[in-house]
């Protein structure tokens, strides 16, 4: 034991406060870029509901806070991931930089960025989920950049945050850039200004394809279904784009036109998946008998299933519906990731049992008519995928409210629902 006169061995709690553990500092960093990849591909899958997608949100988000917590520890372990750059890493160095509001950090996120184009969603992300603070500023140092990514990344994270100003978007709208102009026009949507519709008609005309096809997008989405064929024609010309031109003209255009289509599509075997897609979105229980006719189809059973899902509310997995994979199973179509397999007699014998309770001619969402209640109580219980198609629902029902963000942060979704 030491004497009186011979201090005790250790450290003043000031210094205990300064002190970091780096392994532990490196599994926040390694654990967070792994979390927001498998964030990114729950987004959209079919099994997340919201409640487990707010889980895997929590997890990223107390290493994202376990980070800042370590100042210039967690600004340093974020950065070394970026020797290694992929998405998940690139999302977390930009969200500690911004965090921080490191200069230096901040510049090489961007020279990154400029370099690296993919790198968009990550880092815009990242700004998309700071806290309010001092980031209307930053986006408006960005937004003024000589670099078109920048400026692109500005706006898209302005309109994520509903912070885009009118004069923002006009400026962009008036960009050399095509994609800052489709970027803004999709923003006019989203943010439900229709006091801007005016200038989406104009765009109409824009030698874009992409261009035209968000300009079509907001007008649909603000209620005139005179732009269906043109989203449809539009989403033709950009592939990537299809599936969303799909989604929003099968759910606001003429009965007529939107059954045509989907004839069309389903007489030709290379589009059938799509004209099942199409059907569910339409969500006309008429429909359901010619979806069940390829549950035992094993190129398009699942999609079968899903549109099936979507309009009836039956559940393949938690109803008893679904089968193991058969043994002929094609190789796996990507939109068909995580979907289950229905089992047609039990699907079959679960549509003569319920039929009863639906209308045809009367569009369904999850098992009930189309309308602003049902579409906010998808947003709440149903899964990604459904929860995707009743955000659209909802803003078709009533333009002023916007798009809701149902891959934005779960917490602020929470704050939108019960709002």
């Amino acid at each position: 034991m030491p004497s009186a006169s011979q201090p005790y061995l250790g450290f003043e709690p000031r210094e205990i406060s300064t002190m970091t553990h780096r392994a532990v500092i490196d599994e926040h960093a390694s654990e967070a870029a792994f979390l927001w990849r498998l964030r990114t591909s729950a987004a959209d899958a079919p099994h997340y509901t919201l409640l487990h997608f707010h889980k895997l949100d929590m997890r990223l988000i107390a290493h994202l806070c376990g980070l800042e917590i370590a100042g210039a520890a967690g600004l340093r372990a974020a950065q070394r991931n970026l020797e290694d750059a992929g998405p998940g890493t690139v999302f977390v160095a930009a969200f500690v930089a911004f965090a921080m509001l490191e200069p230096n950090a901040m510049a090489e996120v961007l020279a990154l960025l400029a370099n690296e184009p993919r790198f968009d969603k990550p880092v815009r992300t990242a700004l998309a989920w700071q806290q309010e603070g001092a980031m209307r500023a930053v986006l408006a140092i960005i937004g003024r950049s000589r670099h078109v990514q920048h400026r692109k990344l500005a706006l898209a994270a302005a309109i994520a945050r509903r912070q885009a100003s009118f004069a923002r978007l006009d400026t962009a709208l008036r960009d050399d850039d095509a994609g800052l102009r489709a970027i803004a026009l999709r923003g006019i949507g989203v943010l439900a200004l229709t006091s801007r519709a005016r200038e989406a008609e104009a765009a109409l005309r824009d030698p874009d394809p992409a261009c035209r096809f968000w300009a079509a997008w907001t007008l649909v989405l603000f209620g005139d279904a005179r732009h269906c064929p043109a989203l449809m024609e539009a989403g033709d010309a950009v592939p990537p784009l299809r599936l969303a031109a799909l989604e929003m003209s099968m759910r606001r255009g003429d009965p007529r036109w939107i059954r045509g289509t989907i004839r069309a599509l389903a007489s030709n075997d290379d589009e059938r998946r799509l004209a099942l897609r199409a059907a569910g979105a339409f969500g006309d229980p008429a429909s359901v008998p010619w979806l069940l006719n390829h549950a035992d189809d094993p190129a398009c059973a699942r999609a079968a299933g899903a549109a099936f899902s979507l309009i009836t509310g039956a559940d393949l997995d938690y109803d008893g519906l679904k089968r193991p994979p058969p043994d002929d199973a094609p190789e796996a179509n990507p939109d068909d990731d995580d979907l289950d397999w229905p089992d047609p007699p039990r699907v079959h014998a679960w549509w003569q049992a319920e039929r009863g309770r639906f209308t045809a001619g009367t569009r369904h969402l999850r098992g009930q008519p189309v309308c602003a209640a049902q579409a906010r109580r998808v947003l709440a219980e149903g899964y990604q995928r459904q929860r995707t198609a009743a955000a659209l629902e909802l803003s078709l029902s009533d333009p002023a409210l916007g798009l809701f963000p149902v891959r934005d942060r779960t917490d602020r979704q929470h704050e939108r629902l019960r709002g």
